[in-house]
């Protein structure tokens, strides 16, 4: 019995799922139509109106809508690329400008070559137990 309300209650669930997603296209000749949430209420009220010549007259001001909301979206987008162009460019020269005086502010270091000073010791280190080594070993050939 658990079983068989866990399988309804997920098969409703998928039919809510599916259904809510229909909502948001509408089939006109063949063609899925994305509906438009600003015209969501003129498609409501569209559908309350019996005459079909008005109907038609509302469809071609709800096309011509869309036409020009995607217009200026297209226009905003190309404006919106121009500005960030401009102000990537403005963030580009105020680098450099940054680099070139931050330069010659910095404060010099004392040891600049801190690695290569050290790296220089421990090889001089190496050199010294070598030199250690060969010395034993030249004792104990002598020595023979």
């Amino acid at each position: 019995m658990k079983y068989q309300i866990k399988f309804l209650f997920i098969l409703i669930l998928m039919l809510a799922i599916c259904l809510s997603k229909v909502e948001n296209k509408k089939i006109l000749n063949n063609n899925i139509i994305e509906l438009d949430s600003d015209t969501k209420d003129w498609d409501k009220e569209d559908r309350k109106i019996k005459d079909p010549e008005l109907r038609k007259l509302l469809k071609k001001i709800n096309i011509e809508f869309k036409d020009e909301k995607n217009y200026l979206k297209k226009e905003f987008k190309k404006e919106l690329e121009a500005l960030r162009k401009e102000y990537l460019n403005k963030r580009e020269k105020l680098k450099k400008e940054y680099k070139q005086n931050d330069k010659p502010d910095k404060p010099k270091k004392i040891r600049p070559n801190k690695k290569k000073i050290k790296r220089e010791k421990e090889l001089e280190n190496k050199i010294q137990e070598l030199n250690q080594e060969l010395e034993r070993i030249k004792n104990k050939n002598n020595k023979k």
